[in-house]
């Protein structure tokens, strides 16, 4: 049992890097992205504002529900949630023709950023019971 309860332990912390990692990609790429972007749809800064906007909005709404959503279908299901989100969202992107699909997509993205951020962080502070500061401040470095 006690191997069992360590191989689990390994497979949620790898979860939770990997998690943590997507998430920072996903984040960070945006800043070198936005210029592809507004010179492959031809729009311009305040259309580039507004595509932030909605990437907030979508963030904030996902850190919302998402506490309440882990405590009803469970924290396992929100993670695969958040990761087929994403995978959504990147799918979406790949097929965009307009810009109004592609803030589309790119709001789903972020509504799969905020809840992947809150659910990791509530399977971080469940599983870290030791060394819990130097684990969280550690899987939060592989966002930067």
């Amino acid at each position: 049992m006690n191997i069992l309860k360590k191989n689990n332990y390994i497979i949620l912390t790898i979860a939770i890097f990997l998690g943590f990692l997507m998430f920072g990609f996903s984040e960070n790429i945006k800043g070198t992205a936005i210029p592809k972007v507004q010179s492959e749809f031809i729009i311009n800064e305040m259309q580039i504002g507004i595509l932030l906007s909605l990437n907030s909005l979508g963030y904030l709404l996902a850190c919302t529900y998402s506490g309440w959503l882990s405590r009803k279908i469970g924290l396992k299901i929100t993670n695969i949630l958040c990761f087929a989100i994403m995978a959504l969202s990147g799918i979406l992107i790949y097929f965009s023709k307009s810009f109004l699909m592609f803030s589309g997509s790119y709001f789903i993205m972020y509504l799969g950023n905020g809840m992947l951020e809150i659910s990791l962080g509530i399977l971080s502070a469940k599983i870290f019971s030791k060394n819990t500061g130097t684990m969280m401040n550690l899987s939060h470095f592989f966002m930067v």
